[in-house]
């Protein structure tokens, strides 16, 4: 899978948008341009509300762990434990 799929955390890829953007970009073989890097400086600087919107301050980026039920948050961690994809797991 390594050569096939790119895993990205979501906080990463808020955090550090046009440096993993960029990754993402190079991973697919896209040029990164500069349109690209201003749309990214735009949805982080602009906020709406929309649930589906683009246009988020970092803030928002921990709101979707308040709305995730524990019993399916417990079923992920045990689905998780034990693979290469344990590192995502939160603490």
């Amino acid at each position: 899978f390594p050569h096939n799929v790119k895993i990205v955390s979501y906080e990463d890829l808020v955090e550090r948008s046009s440096e993993i953007t960029k990754e993402m970009f190079e991973f697919v073989g896209l040029k990164f341009s500069q349109e690209t890097k201003k749309f990214l400086t735009l949805s982080q600087t602009t906020h709406s509300d929309h649930t589906r919107a683009v246009f988020k301050n970092k803030e928002v980026k921990d709101k979707w762990k308040s709305y995730l039920d524990a019993e399916i948050i417990e079923a992920i961690k045990q689905e998780l434990t034990g693979t290469d994809l344990e590192v995502f797991l939160y603490k």
